[in-house]
């Protein structure tokens, strides 16, 4: 097809809205995997697409409708909001997600972020990504997926400032997010989570990096457990 032909962004969102309506979740999935990557479909069209498989009862479908997610994370900083970004998985998380499907939407948060350096994100972009990690946290049966959620927002919330006692973020459920709460909870728990399987280890690498904090990674001393809601499962 030569680019001439090609169709306009917003008629090719459109066929990917007819698919998906119609319940053909993996043939615009293999749309979108082409589409996205070439400018042909906007983010924000693209995480419509996705925030609908994200919510289908096949695992399958949740976990590619993830991985594109994570492929294409970096074009997900936006200039009217924060980032682009699935519905279903701004300040909540589906209990019932499959745990691939948790540890590739976590690494897309970590891509999305260290595309643009941290001073260029406002401290409110960056609470929104802590309460994405802390309905992980919250909502995951998967241990790897908490472990995942708590070190991305140990490294974050090393970076700003320390919350007041009292602080707190509003979701757009209507509940409250108690900052200095969270922030307790995290230095229990990080000892913990830090080093538990790959996944764990490439986004605290990625994110200090980023915030310019010391790498220290721990190595794990033991491959990490496969047992339903006790590993990491293969990428």
């Amino acid at each position: 097809m030569s680019p001439a032909s090609v169709a306009p962004p917003t008629q090719q969102a459109a066929a990917l809205f007819t698919l998906a309506e119609q319940g053909q979740l993996e043939f615009a999935l293999a749309l979108l995997t082409e589409m996205w990557p070439k400018g042909h479909v906007s983010p924000s069209a693209a995480c419509w697409l996705i925030d609908k498989c994200l919510q289908s009862d096949a695992q399958y479908v949740q976990i590619e409708a993830a991985d594109i997610l994570r492929q294409n994370a970096a074009s997900l900083p936006s200039s009217e909001a924060c980032y682009d970004w699935p519905q279903v998985i701004v300040d909540t998380w589906p209990p019932e997600l499959a745990p691939r499907a948790g540890l590739k939407i976590l690494a897309a948060l970590a891509i999305c972020l260290a595309s643009q350096p941290m001073s260029g994100w406002a401290s409110g972009c960056l609470y929104s990504a802590i309460s994405v990690l802390a309905a992980a946290r919250n909502a995951d049966k998967n241990v790897a997926v908490r472990s995942n959620a708590t070190v991305i927002s140990w490294v974050l919330l090393r970076k700003l400032p320390p919350a007041q006692e009292g602080a707190y973020l509003s979701l757009s459920g209507g509940g409250r997010l108690d900052l200095s709460q969270l922030a307790s909870e995290i230095e229990q728990e990080i000892e913990g989570a830090r080093g538990t399987g790959p996944y764990t280890i490439a986004q605290e690498t990625l994110l200090e990096e980023w915030a310019g904090l010391p790498i220290s990674v721990p190595t794990p001393e033991d491959p990490p457990s496969t047992a339903p809601g006790g590993g990491e499962p293969t990428p």
